[in-house]
């Protein structure tokens, strides 16, 4: 067993004193209650066991600068590993997500850092889910030129949104075109 700080054993204290109060109180017609051995309640790192029930949302509201993308990318990528996601899955998530941020900085915001881009992971052991809103005006997701036709191979701007769509598993824009909401699930073998 491991103790890992003094605040583990002042709980550890606390929960006994509780369990021997209602030891005490207890009707004494009734048969006396044992307290639970408290030492038994292990401070431990391995959560494997209740990963299966976690279900984690996180908001991020951020101004319009690639350092502060770059903080909520390491942040949701830190997280990851607790949800299940095979390892190729988060270098395409990290991809698409980086991509996503980029155009809402970029595109919608035209780098205005006065300007907020908001971003929502959902996570859970069947999925992770990132909406990413900006304030910009938008556009038709639709009317993108393909960038894989020859006539448009040497064209600047384009290849990220084919590469949100190819990385994740589901991908919509809002009307208004200033929101996408992109899911990759848990693909599990079995």
């Amino acid at each position: 067993m491991r103790t890992r700080s003094r605040a583990s054993q002042v709980i550890k204290d606390s929960v006994s004193d509780i369990v021997e109060k209602e030891s005490l109180e207890s009707d004494s017609s009734a048969e006396q209650f044992q307290p639970t051995h408290v030492e038994s309640i292990e401070d431990t790192d391995d959560f494997h066991p209740i990963l299966p029930f976690l279900s984690q949302t996180l908001e991020f509201v951020i101004p319009s600068e690639t350092r502060y993308m770059h903080n909520v990318l390491a942040y949701v990528m830190r997280h990851l590993p607790e949800f299940g996601l095979d390892e190729p899955d988060h270098s395409n998530i990290y991809v698409a997500l980086n991509e996503a941020i980029s155009n809402a900085i970029r595109h919608g915001h035209k780098n205005d850092p006065g300007k907020k881009v908001v971003v929502v992971a959902e996570m859970n052991n069947d999925f992770v889910r990132f909406t990413i809103s900006d304030q910009g005006e938008g556009f038709d997701s639709n009317q993108i030129p393909d960038p894989t036709l020859p006539d448009n191979l040497l064209q600047p701007g384009g290849r990220g949104v084919l590469l949100i769509k190819h990385l994740m598993d589901e991908v919509s824009y809002n009307d208004r075109g200033n929101q996408v909401t992109m899911t990759k699930f848990a693909h599990r073998n079995g």
